[in-house]
């Protein structure tokens, strides 16, 4: 995958430990993972490389790109996580992307909810991108603990999907993650008895 997909890479309390070489592992390791519930990690990251992560620019000379390569990859890895015991005993599987395009007919930059301005990135250019955000994106939420078909229109952004993770495992709030403004998700999705 790109670094870039992989921002633990970039916190050198992660890298400089000898625990990041066992834990930042290539997806071939997911199937063992999840093979027991002892040996699934509490919190897995997923992302996936540059021919399956939806862009419409392909990874090499006449390799497929854009969306058929993305759901090929997520009709493998989601049905396995899906049946997973620890998915089952208490999981949540989050389905996102970074940002909205940023040409065509979908182009989106805005951003919402708190969103910050970052320090390291270039004011708006004379197309109007915004520094501020990467635009409307979804998020699927699965869960024993979501009721299926349930929807929700608040809009988040992805600091409120770092939030969220930071309050369900009892952390404090990361960077930004944790100005106010930033708003976790509501406790309501997550209102179902659970399996």
């Amino acid at each position: 995958y790109a670094t870039f997909r992989n921002p633990l890479l970039y916190f050198h309390s992660l890298t400089d430990s000898p625990a990041c070489a066992e834990d930042d592992v290539p997806i071939g390791r997911l199937h063992s993972d999840l093979a027991a519930a002892s040996r699934t990690p509490a919190l897995l990251y997923i992302s996936p490389d540059r021919c399956h992560d939806g862009n419409p620019i392909p990874c090499a000379a006449g390799a497929p790109a854009g969306m058929a390569p993305a759901d090929a990859f997520l009709k493998q890895i989601v049905p396995e996580i899906l049946s997973s015991a620890a998915y089952k005993h208490g999981g949540l599987l989050v389905v996102t992307v970074d940002e909205a395009p940023s040409s065509g007919e979908f182009a989106d930059s805005s951003g919402c909810c708190g969103q910050p301005s970052y320090p390291n990135l270039p004011a708006a250019t004379a197309a109007g991108l915004s520094p501020r955000g990467g635009g409307t994106v979804g998020a699927l939420l699965l869960s024993p603990f979501i009721s299926g078909g349930s929807t929700s229109q608040e809009p988040y952004n992805h600091f409120s999907l770092l939030r969220t993770i930071e309050d369900l495992f009892g952390l404090p709030h990361l960077g930004y993650a944790a100005p106010p403004a930033v708003k976790p998700f509501d406790p309501a999705l997550f209102s179902a008895a659970g399996g």
